[in-house]
């Protein structure tokens, strides 16, 4: 006789969602990432095709900078909670960048390396605007038949996983998990703040 199988769920990988609900310092940091535009119109160029980033060296704005302190107690508790490391104590926000991305722009599937937590804090979000995917990370690796027939998408079968933004909205995730930003449909900017935070010694940005 057989049992009833039982599923082990083996390397799962955590996503977190927060809200950051202060209107006043969301529209302090709009007013601050604007501004810091007009100082630097070039920006960087990394995974964004189109649209503005800033330099990872520029502090934006003091108001900017504060956030690294707001934020840095729940991105210990969220790398802690799911991880169960001592090393969430040490964990630093070591780079911090603002994006500001008009209609039909978009970022490239990437990763970030030499940090653990990564996150994304949303701050002027029109209707239509880009949403994150998040890919699997074992998706290189994972056999796909000719002809797969998913009756339904799942944890297990599916290869990505998007989140919608809205204003407030700050997504936590392991620097590993490759993701990307869809093509925006808005004829208004979608801003927001994204950071890395490790707990090594060097700064990577």
């Amino acid at each position: 006789m057989i049992t009833d199988i039982e599923i082990n769920d083996l390397f799962p990988t955590p996503v977190g969602d927060v809200y950051v609900r202060d209107e006043k310092l969301i529209k302090e940091l709009v007013d601050e990432i604007y501004a810091e535009m007009e100082r630097d119109p070039e920006g960087t160029k990394l995974s964004n095709r189109g649209g503005w980033q800033s330099n990872n060296s520029s502090p934006i704005g003091p108001v900017t900078q504060s956030l690294r302190e707001i934020l840095l107690p729940t991105v210990k508790k969220y790398y802690y909670d799911c991880f169960k490391s001592k090393s969430a104590e040490n964990l630093r926000i070591t780079g911090l960048w603002a994006n500001v991305n008009p209609k039909g722009t978009y970022n490239t599937q990437h990763i970030h390396p030499g940090s653990q937590v990564s996150g994304v804090l949303y701050l002027k979000v029109p209707d239509n605007c880009a949403k994150l995917d998040f890919h699997n990370p074992a998706r290189e690796s994972k056999m796909q038949l000719v002809g797969e027939n998913y009756e339904e998408y799942n944890n297990y079968n599916s290869d990505t996983f998007w989140f919608g933004p809205t204003v407030g909205r700050l997504v936590l995730f392991p620097s590993h998990l490759p993701h990307s930003v869809e093509i925006s449909e808005s004829d208004e900017d979608r801003v927001s703040i994204a950071f890395n935070a490790s707990y090594f010694n060097r700064r990577y940005d």
